[in-house]
């Protein structure tokens, strides 16, 4: 008889202690709101709860994964069999594509809390675009998508072409014609360079990096006639030519150059301003090949680097001629970076680190 006491007893007490716990069930735990054009805004759904529980319940807070998702809810006490609500807003503006976003809700009271975890997916479909958005770049007439058109990396003896799209953003057709073309650089029009009014165009642009003198990075601005009138603004275009070693060959590579300089970090210490400072670092060819210097690329016009001569033979070195023309700067700190490329398969391009002061 106490056995059956006891196992009343503790049927009772776990009976009692289920019911005690906070339980909720919701509508919908996702909702899917399907395709939303973004012109449209704002989305919004209300997920619903019952409170399933014997107690006094309500939100305690509502946190979103992302700040595109906006939540609102009640905080009045929720008693059983209560429902109580989530409004739940995604902003899908600048948002095209599909989205799935989390929400985390805390439901309870001043003894338990209850994590419940919703979520909303859709896809936002973009909003069409003006043409002032499509072509933002303003020269006259002539509305551009882009003012730089850049080709990224080329290996050298290669040819690459690019598009550019313009518009006729007047009511009478324009002519259009470009200039100060670099040798590397064809450029063609796709039907002519007679554009008609509120009509697009697309230009190619050809690029023979073969007939560029230059390695590395390049730019050349070109500029742009309308209806005869040069423009205010230039096009331009750049890339960035490099030499191929991805056929090279192990025998090869244990035969190739091998370019040292050392130190890479040069301080030519104090300079007057109105003087002129010449200072000399050696470059070594360690390699068993001659060491071509294919350019140098430096971002100013007052500081030179110039080799005593182009080509290093296997285990010599050269000196590498360093200037600084401070006849037109005022005191400062300068720090200028320097490359160097050459046809060293495992380091083409040496980075120098030159500074001074002008006093």
């Amino acid at each position: 008889m106490r056995t059956l006491f006891i196992s009343l007893t503790l049927i009772l007490s776990c009976s009692l202690f289920a019911q005690d716990k906070i339980s909720v069930v919701f509508n919908e735990r996702t909702h899917d709101f399907g395709t939303i054009r973004e012109e449209n805004g704002k989305a919004v759904t209300v997920f619903t709860f019952t409170n399933t529980s014997n107690q006094v319940v309500a939100i305690k807070s509502v946190k979103t994964s992302c700040g595109c998702t906006t939540p609102s809810y009640s905080r009045e006490p929720i008693a059983p069999n209560g429902t109580g609500e989530i409004k739940v807003a995604y902003d899908a503006t600048g948002r095209s594509g599909n989205f799935s976003k989390n929400i985390t809700v805390q439901i309870g009271n001043d003894t338990e809390t209850k994590t419940e975890s919703l979520n909303i997916t859709g896809e936002v479909t973009p909003r069409p675009k003006s043409v002032q958005e499509t072509y933002p770049f303003k020269n006259g007439d002539l509305l551009m998508r882009e003012h730089i058109l850049n080709f990224g990396s080329i290996i050298k003896g290669e040819t690459a072409e690019r598009t550019a799209e313009v518009y006729n953003n007047s009511e009478k057709e324009i002519s259009l014609v470009f200039g100060n073309i670099p040798d590397f650089l064809t450029v063609d029009f796709d039907n002519s360079p007679k554009i008609a009014p509120k009509t697009k165009a697309t230009i190619k642009f050809l690029l023979n990096s073969d007939k560029s003198k230059s390695w590395g990075d390049i730019s050349a601005n070109i500029q742009i006639k309308i209806n005869g009138k040069i423009a205010d603004q230039n096009y331009s275009i750049k890339a960035k030519i490099n030499e191929d070693f991805s056929k090279i060959s192990n025998e090869d590579l244990k035969n190739a150059p091998i370019a040292v300089i050392n130190p890479k970090n040069i301080n030519l210490t104090t300079i007057k301003v109105g003087t002129k400072r010449t200072s000399k670092i050696q470059l070594t060819n360690n390699g068993k090949t001659p060491l071509l210097i294919r350019t140098i690329k430096i971002d100013t016009d007052y500081l030179t680097v110039k080799p005593a001569k182009n080509e290093v033979a296997a285990g010599k070195s050269i000196d590498l001629n360093i200037t600084v023309d401070a006849t037109k700067l005022d005191a400062f700190q300068f720090r200028k970076q320097v490359k160097i490329i050459t046809n060293d398969p495992v380091n083409s391009v040496i980075t120098l680190m030159i500074e001074w002061q002008t006093e």
